[in-house]
């Protein structure tokens, strides 16, 4: 059996040091995969700046921040997933976020 304690040094030694951790505030992480599916961390980084400073990151402030001010700010895939998203349905991520700002509550 592989000892699991070494598997990371011995991955790093054949692919490198993984890419450091954009944020170590747990809020942030949900609300920047909730931002900007599917794109690149760059383009989901510069999102969630994005969020922070039109509307703020507390859930508070994205609850009152309009949807239509929320599916602005994201990226191009995600705003694709919003236009494919079925009739009727509340328009994706925009509501993913508005879920963001009522768990967060």
């Amino acid at each position: 059996m592989t000892d699991l304690t070494a598997l990371p040094d011995r991955l790093a030694g054949a692919a490198g040091p993984a890419d450091p951790v954009p944020s170590a505030d747990g809020w942030e992480l949900v609300l920047a995969e909730n931002i900007a599916y599917l794109v690149d961390d760059q383009r989901r980084w510069q999102a969630l700046d994005e969020l922070r400073r039109r509307v703020g990151l507390a859930p508070e402030q994205i609850l009152a921040a309009p949807e239509l001010v929320l599916a602005d700010m994201l990226p191009r895939a995600s705003q694709l997933l919003r236009r494919l998203s079925p009739a009727g349905a509340t328009g994706y991520p925009a509501s993913s976020l508005a879920e963001c700002g009522r768990s967060g509550q």
